[in-house]
């Protein structure tokens, strides 16, 4: 029996679990074959070094390292490895290892060495211990493991500038690598080569201030023997201040020995041709300034200003940084402050000038600063660093402010009356020392440490005191990055240029206006290629749409219609021939491209470069309708225009990562690109970003900007990305790193809810479902989010063996549920909430439904979005929620519907308008509104997270899918489904074809895998199963074994087979007798009055083998009558969800009240289905009956048309009109008809859907006071009869409203 415990057979062919499955051909149905009893061990595929591939960059321990294995046997299982490294310090081999782990294992050999590449490869034994072949070897690069390994300096240049500086290599070069990582963006070149030009953009966006990620490039073939030249362009980017960047380059000769050359107090600068670089509106480049052979080793650079060096990238750890200074005076202004000389910035930046003394008119003034260390200390160093200031009006002055004559005091009175001298300098004047800082050491015990100017240094007539920073060093400092930031390696897919495109259509809308068409919305670049006389400017501008004259707009990507335009480069050419011009600093999303400024004669070339982080394509899917296909590649195309170092949420407008985007579409992002290292640089974002109270910003990084506040619904995707990358990759570092971060973000949830765990005073929400159709209160879905949120922390605590803190989460997650139903379940009417498609799929989703009422439940959210149209009304939180939910509850006909739509609001109208992308909101906007992206992912990871796991049906389940579900939806008029995902254990493959009612299904399953696999039938649990040449399932029981298969259960619906690794090949035949299965999910009624007619919507979802429909009936109370439409529903194959609207009409003279109506659907085999409707019907107020309010509204203009809100559209029959109140969010509100008198049984209560009363009272008037009829508590119904407990004669009825779910009150109609 092997390990898995699934049967194994003779023989097995072998199995495609190398990562070149993705290429091959996809036969729907590969041909059975018997399996070999041992298998057949191949060599292991697919190596990973911390979640990449090969000639990654590792940032050091721990290291985590991964494969896949490979086998011709099916239901295999490794069952122990060896990994072989080879290193610039010799080989280590693990030895055997018996184990199952091939995701997430552990280096544990020799400490790696900075700077190195190291080749692995590894072998593996399979269940029955035969032993494969070695892997290829794949290599990973360490990058500089320590900070004592950084020896170049922080340099910070004027935007757009260039940057040089030469070295010498004395010998053959056998290994070089590059690193670089800047606060902003920078252009790497060597020897008059742009390095890697089609890698742009770095360094990654970050919290600047707190870490840079650092590249690592191998230039080897760019170096030569003798004089090099190393350069960089340089540009703010994405940064707040002037761009700041390091770089070192690590040389190795071919005779073992090293050199290192970077960015120092040497390097020099120049302006360059690029004079202007927004982010978001563009980059202006004038050829004209270009400087040939810039970046050239013969190139003479003397004349060039020396570049601003601001520190070392690393210095000795100063006892001083962080503590208290204090001053004779002192001048806090523009990045001065005594704080900014103990901050760890050893030069002068933009925020952290240093310290600066009151100016005097000349030299001969004294003037001290001193530092508080806490407690003495044992000493030995006082380093000045000399400030260079970024912003004097003087000029650029290099030490700046550095005393002519000084002292150095060391001692324990703060007051200096005693203290030891350590350093006098008084004597005489001292030199400037320019950028190196005065390194004085002593041997000292002490506190304090005072440095007391007596001679200042002058420019004109002022004269100060300033330090950049005062170092203060112990006996054995240990060497830490300085306090600019700290540099982290980048183990991110690099921004890359992925393709180049040709326009497809040009069109010339005026003359001198060129108009391109990309076929395609993308992020990246437009290249221009032409030859003009200098002087010439082009402007490039780019765009989603085109206005009414079609040019080029930027409207729908503004804030507001007073911006200039977005995304628009300007070239001005050279005149030296053909020049071609492609920004270098920025990029846009765009479909068109518009061309001005060039004769309309001149022979011009454009070309779309698309550009994103570079992330292996890890899925694919394939439908039978080209639509669904349209929306797949949209999806995907979406999601890769927004990597761009993080998940962001537009590449036009904001271009920053929202928490909410990222969180609605991380399983379609993982199901389609490999994501692992892209979502670990993100998640330290989020940690950075984070605020001491725990709290979690909506986006991130933040880069100093506090404006972000946590909104509960944005924060849970940092959970929520952690747990589904531990569940996609196996990777438990992502847990452990983040765990206590997780731990404070639940933990500060705790603090923004009531008693009752509820969530009512979050800082912000977007929206209440940001740009839904229908809202949904926040406070309700942000209460999920925090269950949600308390139960992934509780998982991540029980993964990691944190007992205590799993017991303690869960407990919480329960109250938490508890105050959830408490506060927002009607038990009586089965409504959550507020009663929209996000109030019904979330506890779906979430299990928070009561035991017992699931069904209930997804019938009221189906007949939501049937009432709709077959459309969601959900926005950025509730689409994904409401997929999720059809699926888990097996209602995949109804997601197909909604799906499948053209119309408004729908993804297929969003294709159908273009340009080609998902958009952030439903309706087509191009309003400066900062709402009317075309390029949102946020919508479209809900569908297509449903295309994965529900129609092809591949959805996770432990760890890197050591056990799994396959569980193909066939429905609706769908005939084939194809999917295939690369996962860390192998390529899963899901396919299906339906011809008739036979269905065909392939699975591949990886090695070390098991599926449960639940196979669609058709024709009932009377159908027969056949895998390969065997079956295995007829006449509603078990038949054949067969080889890594386990027949488990059959219902009406699937068989459940339990399968091992390997290819699989199923056939399912419908027996011979048809088989029909139906049933109706009921809709809200409309409220009917006596005399007149309504509808009944209901959802007919049904099945049949053989071609027939099914008729849709009524049961009615006697005289009333009803027609349906459609009368008779089509049948097919697979299940169908299809809409039906039964007009009831009521004789007049019905008395008001609720009435029975059953809805049946039968076909002409006799199968029926049933559901029975509540339906109210309302009467009619007598003639000169009115109505008042205690307060109205005024009237305002909607689409076009003036609408009131009076008081009497409450009695005037028209449920389309209301009265609303106009007290926002004041309660009591009422609403007071006035009637001749009239005897009641109840009132017939209509209201508006954005705006329903939920807490209110009705009253009549008794001659002499109000007495109470009714009292309603946490009303969600739109249409309610409200009954009275006896029948009262009345000439008033009164309704007093002290709850809504919107700050109005609204009321369509109150009627008898």
């Amino acid at each position: 029996m092997d390990p898995s415990g699934i049967s194994e057979g003779r023989r097995s062919r072998r199995t495609a679990l190398v990562a070149a499955v993705l290429a091959a051909s996809s036969a729907l149905v590969p041909t059975a074959a018997s399996a070999d009893p041992h298998g057949g061990a191949l060599a292991p595929t697919s190596l990973r070094a911390n979640g990449q591939a090969s000639n990654a960059l590792v940032g050091g321990a721990p290291l985590a390292l991964a494969w896949t294995v490979n086998d011709s046997g099916r239901a295999q299982a490794q069952t122990a490895y060896e990994i072989s490294v080879d290193g610039p310090r010799g080989h280590w081999s693990s030895g055997r290892v018996s184990s199952s782990n091939s995701v997430d294992v552990r280096y544990t050999g020799p400490a790696l060495a900075s700077d190195r590449t190291y080749q692995w490869t590894v072998r593996t034994w399979n269940s029955q211990g035969v032993r494969s072949p070695w892997s290829a070897p794949a290599k990973f690069d360490t990058g500089l493991l320590s900070p004592s390994d950084w020896t170049a300096w922080w340099v910070q240049a004027d935007d757009g500038s260039l940057l040089r500086d030469d070295f010498e290599l004395t010998k053959p070069v056998a290994r070089a690598r590059l690193h670089f990582g800047a606060q902003g963006l920078v252009e790497p070149h060597l020897n008059g080569a742009r390095v890697e030009p089609k890698q742009v953009l770095d360094s990654s966006v970050t919290d600047y201030a707190q870490r840079v990620l650092y590249r690592d490039l191998d230039v080897t073939g760019l170096l030569r023997k003798g004089r090099n030249a190393l350069a960089f362009m340089a540009a703010k980017g994405q940064f707040a201040g002037k761009p700041t960047f390091v770089a070192q380059l690590s040389v190795t000769y071919q005779d073992g020995t090293t050199a290192t050359f970077g960015t120092d107090p040497s390097w020099k600068t120049h302006a360059g041709p690029v004079v202007g670089t927004d982010f978001y509106y563009g980059e202006t480049y004038d050829a004209r300034r270009e400087v040939a052979g810039w970046d050239t080793a013969d190139f003479d650079a003397t004349a060039w200003s020396a570049a601003r060096s601001v520190a070392p990238a690393s210095h000795r750890q100063s006892l001083a940084q962080g503590k208290p200074v204090t001053a004779l005076d002192t001048t806090s202004c523009c990045g001065w402050s005594p704080a900014a000389a103990t901050d760890g910035i050893d030069g002068s930046t933009d925020s952290s000038q240093g310290y600066h003394s009151l100016t005097e008119p000349t030299p001969d003034a004294t003037k001290w600063v001193q530092v508080d260390l806490g407690s003495a200390q044992r000493l030995s160093s006082v380093s000045l660093f000399p400030a260079r200031p970024t912003n004097d009006t003087a000029g650029d002055i290099v030490g700046a402010g550095f005393p002519v004559r000084y002292r150095v005091q060391v001692g324990d009175d703060p007051t200096f009356a005693t203290s030891t001298t350590v350093a006098d300098k008084t004597g005489a004047d001292q030199p400037n020392p320019g950028t190196a800082p005065v390194t004085l050491p002593v041997d000292v015990t002490g506190r304090y440490v005072r440095v007391t100017a007596t001679k200042l240094f002058c420019t004109g007539t002022i004269c100060t005191f300033r330090l950049a920073e005062l170092g203060v060093q112990g006996a054995s400092p240990a060497v830490v990055f300085s306090g600019l930031t700290t540099l982290q390696a980048d183990s991110t897919p690099p921004t890359r240029i992925t393709s180049t495109t040709a326009p497809v259509a040009e069109t010339r809308p005026a003359p001198g206006i060129r108009v391109y068409d990309f076929g395609q919305n993308r992020a990246g670049q437009v290249a221009l290629t032409a030859a003009q006389p200098a002087g010439t400017t082009a402007a490039v501008k780019k765009g989603e749409i085109l206005d009414a004259n079609g040019r080029v707009t930027t409207s729908n990507i503004s804030f507001n219609s007073g911006e200039p335009p977005r995304q628009n480069d300007r070239y001005t050419f050279s005149g030296n021939g053909t020049e071609t011009y492609t920004p270098h600093f920025n990029y846009a999303g765009f479909r068109y491209a518009e061309l001005t400024g060039v004769p309309d004669d001149a022979v011009v070339t454009v070309a779309a470069l698309e550009l994103h982080n570079d992330v292996p394509t890890t899925g694919s899917f394939t439908t039978s309708d080209a639509g669904i296909n349209r929306i797949q590649a949209a999806v995907a195309q979406t999601q890769l225009n927004n990597l761009e170092s993080m998940p962001l949420d537009c590449p036009t407008r904001e271009k920053h990562g929202w928490l909410g985007d990222a969180g609605d579409t991380d399983q379609e992002a993982m199901a389609n690109f490999d994501m692992q290292s892209f979502y670990a640089k993100w998640l330290g974002d989020v940690v950075t970003s984070a605020a001491p109270d725990g709290s979690i910003p909506s986006v991130a990084p933040v880069n100093g900007d506090n404006g972000w506040r946590p909104d509960p619904a944005w924060g849970t995707a940092y959970p929520q990305i952690i747990w589904d990358s531990y569940v996609q990759y196996g990777n438990t570092g992502v847990i452990t790193e983040h765990y206590d971060h997780v731990k404070a973000w639940v933990d500060y949830l705790g603090t923004i809810s009531d008693a009752d765990h509820v969530v009512v005073n979050a800082p912000m929400s977007w929206g209440d479902d940001w740009l839904s159709t229908v809202t949904t209160p926040h406070q309700y879905f942000h209460t999920g989010f925090y269950y949600l949120d308390t139960q992934l922390l509780a998982k991540m605590a029980a993964a990691t063996g944190k007992s205590a803190d799993a017991a303690r989460y869960s407990a919480l997650a329960k109250q938490i549920a508890e105050g959830f139903t408490k506060r927002y379940y009607s038990a009586d009417t089965g409504v959550f909430s507020t009663g929209t498609q996000l109030a019904y799929a979330l506890p779906l989703v979430f299990d928070l439904v009561p035991k017992g009422r699931e069904q209930a439940t997804v019938d009221r959210l189906v007949s939501d979005i049937a009432a709709h149209g077959n459309h969601v009304t959900t926005g950025f939180v509730g689409t994904t929620l409401v997929f999720q939910a059809l699926g888990r509850y097996r209602r995949d006909d109804v997601a197909l519907a909604i799906a499948q739509r053209k119309d408004y609001p729908s993804f297929g109208y969003m294709l159908d308008q273009g340009p080609g992308t998902i958009w952030e909101k439903w309706d087509n906007s191009s309003a400066p509104d900062g709402t009317s992206s075309k390029d949102h992912i946020g919508l479209g990871g809900a569908v297509g997270q449903w295309f994965y796991q529900q129609l092809a049906g591949i959805q996770p389940g432990t760890p890197a899918y050591g056990e799994f579900t396959l569980a193909p939806s066939v429905v609706g008029d769908l005939t084939h489904v194809s999917a295939k995902q690369q996962t860390v254990r192998g390529t899963v493959v899901s396919e299906w074809k339906r011809d008739g009612s036979t269905v065909t299904y392939h699975a591949t399953i990886p090695v070390g895998a098991k599926a449960t696999i639940r196979l669609p039938l058709l024709g009932g649990k009377q159908s027969t199963v056949r895998e390969g040449r065997k079956t295995i399932f007829t006449a509603g029981r078990p038949a054949e074994r067969a080889t890594g298969l386990r027949v488990g259960a059959a219902d009406d619906r699937t068989l459940t087979v339990t399968a091992g690794s390997g290819d699989y090949a199923f056939t399912v035949t419908a027996p011979r007798k048809p088989f029909t299965s139906l049933s109706i999910t009921p809709g809200t009624p409309d409220a009917i009055t006596a005399g007149g007619s309504g509808a009944v919507p209901v959802v007919v979802e049904g099945r049949s083998t053989s071609d027939t429909s099914a008729v849709v009936g009524t049961k009615l109370p006697d005289g009333w009558t009803a027609t349906s439409t459609p009368a008779q529903v089509p049948l097919g194959p697979a299940d169908t969800a299809t809409s039906a609207n039964v007009r009831v009409t009521v004789p007049a003279g019905a008395k008001s009240g609720v009435y029975p109506v059953a809805v049946t659907a039968k076909s002409p085999d006799g199968t029926t289905a049933t559901t029975t409707v509540q339906v109210p019907v309302f009467g009619s107020w007598q003639a000169g009956t009115t109505a008042s309010g205690s307060t109205e509204h005024p009237p305002n203009t909607v689409n076009g048309a003036v609408r009131t809100y009076v008081a009497s559209n409450a009695v005037d029959h028209d449920p389309a009109t209301f009265w609303n109140d106009d007290t926002d969010n004041q309660y009591p509100d009422a609403l007071t008809v006035t009637t001749p008198s009239t005897s009641l049984t109840g009132v017939g209560f209509a209201s508006h859907p954005d705006g329903v009363p939920t807490d209110f009272t009705v009253q009549t008037w008794d001659g002499a006071q109000w007495v109470t009829r009714a009292q309603v508590v946490g009303n969600s119904a739109v249409r309610r009869w409200i009954p009275f407990a006896s029948p009262v004669t009345t000439t008033q009825v009164r309704v007093t409203v002290t709850g809504a779910q919107n700050s109005y009150t609204r009321i369509a109609e109150l009627t008898p």
